[in-house]
């Protein structure tokens, strides 16, 4: 009997977790990856850019290879790394990708393949398709999703969350993980 009810907490753990966590689906339709047409004004290779703000970096992004075009005031880059700073100078996320692009003039990065995000706390988002709002830090990951947060792990479509990953929206969603002793009860 307490095995029974040691199983029937965890599942209830988890449902609740994931139903705390995990609301509905609705948020913005994420944009979709597009490169620039044309000849860009500007190529780079094996590229570091610094953002700052007010003294303090806001990003770093590294990447394989970068096209400029100064019009639409986009960035296409190959094999990126994008570092992101809270306004104390603290990594706050990395993210990597096969390739993304930059629109800076809404602050949006939009990232895929293999696409991979670890925040400050060691969590982890993985997806082929994302796009960043990065003045909102809302993420919204198109497809296939599969959050990591400590021993617990998500998966779903389409999901909506920020960089914290505490917070998520998604349809078709999966969990696992792990209850702590404390958790469960002998009665």
């Amino acid at each position: 009997m307490k095995r029974l009810c040691k199983h029937f907490l965890t599942a209830l753990w988890l449902s609740s977790l994931i139903g705390v966590l995990l609301i509905g689906c609705g948020g913005e339709e994420p944009a979709t990856f597009e490169r620039q047409p044309g000849v860009a004004d500007e190529q780079s290779d094996s590229v570091r850019i610094v953002s700052m703000k007010n003294n303090t970096v806001e990003y770093i992004l590294n990447a394989r290879h970068i096209q400029r075009f100064y019009n639409s005031r986009t960035l296409d880059a190959d094999t990126v790394r994008v570092e992101s700073f809270d306004e104390n100078g603290h990594l706050r996320s990395v993210l990597t990708g096969r390739e993304a692009v930059m629109d800076e003039v809404k602050n949006l990065l939009t990232a895929q393949g293999n696409v991979i995000i670890v925040n400050d706390e060691n969590d982890s988002l993985k997806t082929e398709h994302l796009v960043w709002n990065r003045n909102t830090d809302e993420i919204y990951a198109k497809g296939k999703v599969t959050i990591i947060r400590g021993e617990n792990i998500f998966h779903g479509h389409n999901m909506q969350t920020g960089t914290s990953f505490r917070e998520l929206r998604s349809v078709n969603v999966e969990g696992s993980g792990k209850v702590d002793k404390e958790d469960l009860s002998d009665e």
